[in-house]
């Protein structure tokens, strides 16, 4: 088992939103194939200088303090936005410039947002197991909207907003349809604790 570097597309976010939006030619989205090491010691995306040019990242004006293996310190500048594509998985994220014609890594950040594994004994990244299809996500403390560390009883919930009553238990997400009168009076809701609700006017 040793070093496991795999193929990810990168892509100028900027660039692709151009084109989404009918400014740029799909053609000229810079975009490139690269080998990558996946270090899940190291923290973010790094990119090399010549790699962030070729890109057309721009520098953000923000600069880390990066340690090397042999436990040197550097100032390195961040650049962004590169939209990162591993399988079928992407995200959005900034980089950290490396020297020109250093290798590229694929960081935690990276990894742990996809969702993926590295797999040294097949050499290759891998979905967790309980993730085959969509990253997994965790969100210690959210119960799924904002008032959730006052609901329960509290009228202060946003969930419980006028006009509109719900028959059944309190909300379990805001309702911003029923607050705007867009939910028509009988329409079946999800509520705390598993109970169902309908919603009366």
């Amino acid at each position: 088992m040793g070093d496991v570097r795999v193929e990810i597309l990168l892509e100028n976010y900027h660039d692709a939103l151009l084109a989404r939006r009918g400014y740029l030619a799909a053609d000229a989205v810079r975009r490139e194939r690269v080998r990558v090491l996946a270090d899940s010691g190291c923290t973010m995306l790094v990119l090399p200088q010549d790699l962030v040019e070729r890109l057309g990242l721009e520098l953000s004006g923000e600069k880390v303090i990066v340690t090397y293996a042999d436990e040197r310190r550097e100032e390195r500048p961040v650049a962004g936005l590169v939209t990162v594509r591993v399988g079928n998985r992407s995200m959005q994220t900034d980089c950290v410039v490396g020297p020109p014609l250093s290798e590229p890594l694929l960081g935690q950040i990276v990894l742990e947002r996809l969702d993926l594994l590295v797999d040294c004994r097949e050499g290759k990244l891998v979905p967790r197991p309980e993730s085959p299809y969509l990253p997994s996500l965790k969100m210690k403390g959210a119960t799924g909207h904002p008032g959730a560390d006052r609901c329960g009883r509290s009228a202060g919930c946003p969930a419980t907003a006028s006009p509109g009553r719900v028959r059944g238990g309190q909300p379990s997400f805001p309702l911003p349809a029923v607050a705007e009168g867009r939910v028509q009076a009988g329409t079946i809701l999800p509520g705390a604790n598993g109970k169902r609700m309908r919603l009366v006017t």
